[in-house]
């Protein structure tokens, strides 16, 4: 009897030392980084005009706002959206959308973000933006990260971060680079991020991208970011005159169009429209000074060419001719809105990636997120975060799905 006391005993104690092993298991989280959290949020011209004090006032301790993409897009509201946010007394954080496709123009991309920034004072990471990956090798993907990241370093002498997908973070980059970076994670409808594989622990936490605050007209993405993503001082970023990219202005003359400025300096008119924030490209007067982007002459790419927009083109005719996609001109392009183009714009194409498209898709048995987007052109995290798909993986036939994402 005293035997098979012990034997049951024993077998109780086997029994629950295993459901405390698989309960430790089952608790491993993937953790914050420890320290103080903070309520965030990040934002760009999505948003329009936003009231930061009513931001402050309702709790938001960081604002991270997008400086621009690609080599030669500023965000059109980044100046309003940084003297705003310091105003009232908020944190403030620069990232930037890389849409590089060769370590050359991730270099190129990196110093576009250190002269959009330049001389201006941020308390936070710098971070670079990585969503858009469309047809390249995880070798290459991590090539471009590694040298926009460090570009970015050496050029601001601040530390980088990485902002990417929950999926992204898990299968694209490797555990090399992320034990050079901290992960800013997006991932919605759950109570913390997955662990991925690669990060120990996360410094920002992206939860969802319908968040509402006051202060802000619609949807604005809610963070809780931790002091992994503070920098170690809020000294000022290096002077424009400082920077690697200079400054240009132009007094327009008698005669000019902005197709002919663009030219003039190697730009796109649409660079012209964007940095100088005009409503209408078909109006400018002599005396008007513009602010010239910087240009630069991209790593060589042979499956892209250039086009220039003429009178009476729209997007899907264009796609058509080169039988390409809407969606993937929008993305080499940077493009938000497929019904705005101008007459003397110059676009990047890659030809024969497909034929062209109307700017919705409707859902079929047996698609994926992932096979739609690799049709035309985008990636699955770009169609999730632009139709505010609460769960990727679930789409059901007959759901019409927006394209037009950029």
């Amino acid at each position: 009897m005293r035997r098979n006391r012990k034997v049951f005993f024993g077998a109780a104690l086997l029994v629950l030392c295993l459901l405390l092993g698989t309960g430790q298991a089952a608790l491993a989280a993937f953790e914050p980084f420890p320290g103080t959290q903070y309520q965030g949020i990040d934002v760009s011209k999505w948003q329009g005009t936003i009231d930061f004090q009513a931001v402050a006032d309702a709790g938001i301790q960081i604002v991270y706002m997008r400086a621009g993409q690609g080599t030669d897009y500023v965000d059109p509201y980044f100046q309003d959206n940084y003297t705003k946010a310091r105003a009232a007394g908020l944190k403030v954080g620069f990232y930037y959308y890389v849409t590089a496709q060769t370590p050359s123009q991730a270099r190129q991309e990196a110093a576009h973000f250190a002269s959009i920034i330049a001389g201006r004072i941020t308390e936070c990471l710098l971070v670079g933006d990585f969503e858009y990956y469309d047809g390249m090798t995880n070798q290459a993907f991590n090539q471009v990260a590694a040298a926009f990241l460090s570009q970015v370093e050496a050029l601001t002498g601040k530390k980088a971060a990485i902002y990417t997908s929950a999926s992204a973070a898990r299968d694209r980059f490797t555990r090399k680079i992320a034990q050079q970076y901290p992960l800013w994670v997006a991932e919605y409808d759950v109570d913390a991020p997955r662990e991925n594989g690669n990060w120990d622990t996360w410094a920002g936490f992206q939860y969802t991208n319908t968040g509402r605050v006051a202060g802000i007209r619609g949807n604005v993405d809610r963070d809780i970011f931790t002091e992994a993503m503070l920098g170690e001082s809020a000294s000022p970023l290096p002077s424009q005159e400082n920077s690697p990219v200079q400054a240009t202005y132009y007094t327009v003359q008698s005669g000019d169009t902005l197709s002919s400025i663009a030219r003039k300096f190697g730009v796109t008119v649409q660079a012209l429209v964007q940095t100088n924030s005009l409503s209408d490209p078909n109006r400018i007067y002599p005396g008007q000074t513009l602010r010239i982007p910087a240009a630069y002459d991209p790593a060589p790419d042979p499956s892209v060419i250039t086009y220039t927009v003429r009178q009476g083109d729209t997007l899907s005719g264009i796609a058509q001719r080169y039988g390409t996609t809407v969606g993937s001109i929008l993305c080499l392009n940077g493009i938000r809105d497929p019904n705005r183009i101008f007459t003397g714009e110059i676009l990047r194409i890659r030809p024969d990636s497909g034929a062209a498209q109307d700017f919705t898709y409707t859902v079929r048995s047996g698609d994926t997120l992932v096979s739609i987007a690799r049709r035309f052109g985008t990636t699955a995290w770009f169609l999730a975060r632009f139709n505010d798909l609460p769960d990727p993986n679930r789409i059901r036939p007959g759901q019409i799905l927006e394209l037009a994402a950029g």
